[in-house]
């Protein structure tokens, strides 16, 4: 996995907002792109959670809509 963050961005039309981008990238053994669609995370809040608080959450995200797609 390859995470990637960019923090004060906004949106041209709402400047005042600012929010950190992630992308979250797939990769093979040797450093390759696995996925062609990279997943892009948007936080607007305070104070952003570390770069592994995100990804235990989205973990538990992704295992709960599995186990409703699944059910």
């Amino acid at each position: 996995m390859r995470v990637r963050v960019w923090h004060n961005l906004h949106f041209r039309l709402s400047p005042d907002n600012s929010m950190s981008v992630l992308l979250v990238e797939r990769l093979t053994k040797d450093g390759a792109i696995a996925v062609s669609k990279p997943m892009w995370l948007a936080f607007v809040g305070l104070s952003m959670p570390t770069v592994t608080e995100v990804w235990r959450l989205y973990l538990r995200r992704f295992a709960i809509d599995h186990w409703y797609r699944a059910s």
